[in-house]
């Protein structure tokens, strides 16, 4: 974009859309040339890096505000935009430009969100569609031909990036609404998350260590680690569609992670102690997992009731405790999906006899509803 010049941009799209759309001339066009300028609005968040849970009090848009600083968080946003001017479609006017937070002399004077360069002026008619996705550090995954009209992120690997990938898509009819304004980018997550607690039972006295977590695939090999976003499509270019790219072996420990020992205690008269896996505090293995404040990001599929939460615990020695994750999750087709956007706490509550999970299920930071199962040991 920084050899671009707005004037000679603005005047090849005019000469694009007066070519190909009969009826641009029934609206009087902008009386001078605008420029293009963002506002971005993240749904709620749960994090700092990743951006899975917001902390000391910050709000949604200043978390990724931070993360999208130079020099503080490092990261950005992606953008492409096509303009469909009636018969002709003029694809990567944006082509994967970076978005950051940063004041910028004549830049957005609605905000400091800023793309390199000049600013580009919008045409004088035509349908423009934006697609923009978070953090742009993963944009070797992004399929080369992707633009704003089809955009994929390929062999996404959760077990080597645990990322809050963030979505978004607007439409601005050059028309009819006013250019004045920036285009806003109500950005959406496009992962799911688990977290898993550890407790003891009510009434039960006991303390114990968590040392270990991992998932576990049975033979049939359901849980998928690697996946494939299809952002948009013809019919709804908002929806997110991911296909399952890679199931692990059922002799793979996935998202392993080791602990010195997180402590879980149940006292008469006093307040419980939880430990969340996935914790930073006492990380010796795993670390790549314990970035996300004990959540854990997964490509959004179906729960089929096979794949195993295994553990260890300091008074349990060698012994590796497993427990198939309950089917139903409460949410998507048949109540048996991780979707985007949902975080699914499982609460595993040790008693004298067997293991208890109970699965609470959230749109992040909202809790919605709850499911309990018991099952053996």
């Amino acid at each position: 974009m920084k050899n671009f010049n707005p004037i000679i941009i603005n005047l090849l799209l005019t000469a694009v859309c007066a070519c190909t759309n009969d009826d641009a001339t029934e609206t009087a066009p902008p009386a001078e040339a605008v420029p293009i300028c963002w506002h971005v609005k993240p749904e709620e968040v749960m994090s700092s890096r990743a951006m899975i849970e917001s902390s000391g009090g910050k709000t949604a848009d200043k978390v990724l505000q931070e993360a999208c600083t130079p020099g503080l968080g490092g990261q950005s946003i992606g953008i492409w935009a096509d303009l469909n001017a009636g018969e002709s479609v003029l694809y990567n006017i944006f082509s994967d430009v970076e978005l950051i937070y940063q004041d910028k002399e004549d830049g957005n004077p609605y905000s400091y969100w800023n793309y390199p360069g000049e600013p580009l002026i919008w045409s004088r008619f035509g349908t423009y569609r934006f697609r923009a996705y978070y953090p742009r550090s993963i944009k070797d995954y992004v399929l080369s031909t992707s633009n704003a009209t089809t955009f994929v992120i390929e062999e996404y690997n959760t077990a080597t990036m645990q990322e809050d990938v963030l979505v978004a898509y607007k439409q601005v009819n050059t028309n009819y609404d006013n250019l004045y304004i920036p285009v806003e980018l109500n950005m959406k997550h496009a992962m799911a998350a688990l977290q898993f607690r550890f407790r003891f039972e009510k009434g039960y006295e006991d303390a114990d260590h968590l040392t270990s977590f991992w998932l576990q695939n049975s033979d049939k090999r359901d849980f998928a680690s690697v996946g494939l976003l299809i952002y948009g499509t013809e019919d709804n270019p908002n929806e997110i569609d991911w296909q399952e790219a890679y199931q692990p072996l059922e002799s793979q420990k996935i998202y392993y992670w080791e602990n010195s020992g997180l402590l879980f205690d149940s006292h008469a008269g006093s307040t419980d102690t939880v430990a969340v896996a996935y914790t930073a505090a006492g990380t010796t293995k795993g670390t790549e997992y314990a970035t996300n404040n004990g959540n854990l990001l997964i490509i959004p599929q179906n729960s089929d009731g096979t794949v195993n939460l295994c553990f260890t615990t300091r008074n349990g020695g060698s012994t590796v405790y497993r427990v198939p994750i309950p089917k139903e999750t409460g949410t998507g087709v048949g109540n048996s999906q991780f979707i985007p956007g949902h975080q699914y706490i499982y609460t595993i509550i040790i008693t004298e006899t067997n293991l208890q999970v109970k699965l609470s299920i959230a749109p992040w930071n909202l809790l919605k509803s709850s499911v309990g199962l018991d099952l053996n040991e």
